[in-house]
């Protein structure tokens, strides 16, 4: 099932890794921001190799740098405008077809669903440390 109403294998190009970046960078701070120190510290990489990461990601498009008004020192990372409305767009449209797909499903059956997922998720999180 393609909940994103695209065929490719890709998403903007994006793979599943770069989403999660890109979410971390979303996530991270209130004001929807993180440092490339903070996303090093993330993925458990260098600096260098996060700002590699970042170069990339800004040669496509998809972030910028944005510096701090109170210490020029500090450079934020912010998702592009443009690439930010595409994804609140597709993430509507996900919930949509998401939605559909289950409008079958009970209120307690999901529950009970969402509450094996918690539980496996707390598993994973215990066995695997270094992913989170």
């Amino acid at each position: 099932f393609d909940f994103f109403g695209t065929s490719n294998e890709t998403y903007y190009g994006m793979h599943l890794r770069d989403l999660q970046i890109l979410y971390f960078i979303l996530s991270e701070h209130k004001d929807q921001r993180a440092t490339v120190s903070e996303l090093a510290y993330h993925l458990n990489i260098t600096a260098a190799a996060a700002s590699q990461v970042v170069s990339g990601y800004e040669k496509k498009g998809w972030i910028i740098r944005v510096r701090s008004t109170t210490d020029r020192r500090t450079v934020y990372l912010q998702i592009d405008p443009t690439l930010l409305e595409k994804l609140r767009k597709d993430w509507k449209r996900f919930n949509k077809n998401l939605e559909k797909e289950f409008s079958s499903v009970s209120k307690e059956e999901l529950e009970g669903f969402a509450r094996v997922m918690e539980i496996i998720n707390k598993q994973f999180d215990k066995t695997h440390p270094y992913l989170g």
